[in-house]
């Protein structure tokens, strides 16, 4: 079942109506009677019924209102963990190059270990660049020169670079004023 249908159970029986439930979760009042129909049909109950003016939760409803809020609970509580960065035990892997290496990683271990002195960073050489590596857990960061990830994969650029070649004054790359890559 769906967790926005629970999430819609659990208003309505808060409630006790479907436009007070709508309001609450700012649906539309159709969308959140569709939703009712969909609850009603999933749990072959009613749900709700009309008591004079208004509505009352069958007893069904109100036997399983318990249970779904604690579902709620848990998965708010599995979606929302706050960690406190200090506390954090863990090893984390980062592929990086070597010359990124050279100016990231030190930087990286010292201020990770100012803020989390738990946490310990694991760098590993680039080699295979795919992104399975991040997808199976592998690796836990990528950083380098890479194509475009995945629609599944977050990416960001960190910095940009800029290359300075250096040449003796009468080599015959010193007449270029910009060489290319090539030359």
């Amino acid at each position: 079942m769906d967790l926005n249908l629970l999430r819609v159970f659990d208003a309505l029986l808060r409630e006790g109506s479907v436009t007070a439930a709508a309001e609450r979760l700012n649906l539309s009042i159709p969308a959140t009677s569709r939703a009712l129909g969909r609850l009603r049909r999933a749990m072959n109950d009613p749900i709700l019924v009309r008591a004079g003016r208004g509505m009352a939760p069958t007893p069904f409803a109100l036997r399983t209102a318990p249970r779904v809020r604690s579902l709620l609970e848990e998965a708010s509580a599995l979606i929302s963990t706050e960690v406190a960065i200090a506390d954090l035990e863990r090893t984390f892997t980062i592929r990086i190059n070597d010359g990124v290496a050279a100016t990231l990683a030190t930087a990286a271990a010292e201020a990770t270990a100012a803020t989390a002195p738990g946490v310990t960073l694991r760098f590993v050489a680039e080699g295979t660049e795919s992104a399975e590596a991040l997808r199976d857990g592998s690796i836990d960061l990528d950083i380098g020169v890479g194509e475009h990830a995945a629609p599944d994969i977050h990416s960001a650029v960190l910095y940009r670079e800029r290359l300075v070649a250096a040449v003796r004054a009468d080599s015959p790359l010193g007449r270029h004023r910009r060489p290319t890559l090539a030359q």
